[in-house]
């Protein structure tokens, strides 16, 4: 993700996610360090690039939980994913 503003990560991870879920196509999301804080709608970034906020994390969950709900995707686990979907 850019080292911006949280806005511009957040974007990224929805542009991101919803270009995979158009393919059809597997995402793998990383993250090295959540750390608490952050704004409540998301608009700090940390200014490290392998962090992030725990409120944006939490609003891109709260975005992605639209897409799950509305069966467009599948949020699994390392291991669910290497056994295969039921």
């Amino acid at each position: 993700s850019p080292n911006g503003s949280g806005t511009a990560v957040l974007q990224t991870w929805k542009d991101r996610t919803l270009a995979h879920i158009n393919y059809g196509g597997d995402m793998w999301l990383y993250l090295h360090n959540l750390i608490a804080g952050g704004a409540t709608d998301g608009s700090v970034a940390t200014g490290n690039s392998i962090q992030i906020y725990s409120s944006a994390f939490a609003l891109y969950l709260e975005w992605l939980a639209g897409y799950v709900d509305a069966g467009l995707c599948d949020v699994v686990t390392p291991t669910e994913w290497f056994y295969g979907l039921k």
